[in-house]
């Protein structure tokens, strides 16, 4: 007798797909990094995200790399924190999706965040998959460290802050402390606040 063939499994729908992706802050060790679950979205809606998972403080330029030739940003609109050079040739970020990208079979790309302290991310697809009713989405599911102070001057500037910051007898000690406001604790990272600032934003 004949075996009954395998019913196919149904695509799950674009809307029904969310994306699994990890950004990691390059250029320190041990590494600052999120995963993230996030539904499908332009890569405005990402910058958006990253600012809320790190946290950073929303006060600089950004953009995205995808390929040398291929940058998106959020334009010459002062007011979303874009690029203002007239000769800058990114797309506008709102243009592009992140099913875009994948069925592109793009795996990593790159975000820059404060284009003088020059935080750099790299972006890295692990998987798609179903959604899951229940959950809010976007949202961060893990995590390591905390992410440092926007204007602390980059990744040797964020290093020499936390050298100061653990000798008191450092004659930057006092100011540095002043700066920041209250003492840095670089191992924190607090999933729970981040979510409960991932739900303010309005991503399908």
């Amino acid at each position: 007798m004949a075996k009954k063939p395998a019913t196919p499994k149904a695509a799950t729908p674009k809307d029904e797909t969310i994306f699994v992706l990890k950004i990691t802050l390059d250029r320190l060790k041990p590494a600052v990094w999120r995963r993230i679950q996030v539904p499908d979205c332009t890569l405005e809606d990402l910058h958006y995200i990253i600012q809320y998972c790190m946290p950073w403080g929303q006060s600089h330029l950004w953009e995205f790399t995808i390929s040398r030739d291929e940058r998106y940003g959020a334009g010459a609109d002062e007011d979303r924190g874009g690029s203002f050079d007239d000769d800058d040739d990114s797309k506008p970020a709102s243009k592009v999706k992140l099913s875009a990208l994948e069925a592109r079979k793009i795996k990593k790309f790159k975000y820059n965040y404060d284009f003088g302290d020059d935080w750099n991310h790299t972006i890295t697809f692990l998987k798609s998959a179903a959604r899951d009713p229940a959950a809010k989405y976007p949202r961060c599911v893990a995590g390591e460290l905390a992410c440092p102070p926007d204007d602390c001057g980059g990744a040797g500037g964020y290093e020499h802050l936390l050298e100061v910051l653990a000798d008191p007898k450092n004659p930057e000690h006092a100011d540095m402390m002043e700066w920041v406001g209250s003492p840095i604790d670089p191992e924190a990272f607090d999933i729970d606040a981040i979510n409960k600032s991932l739900q303010q934003l309005k991503v399908k």
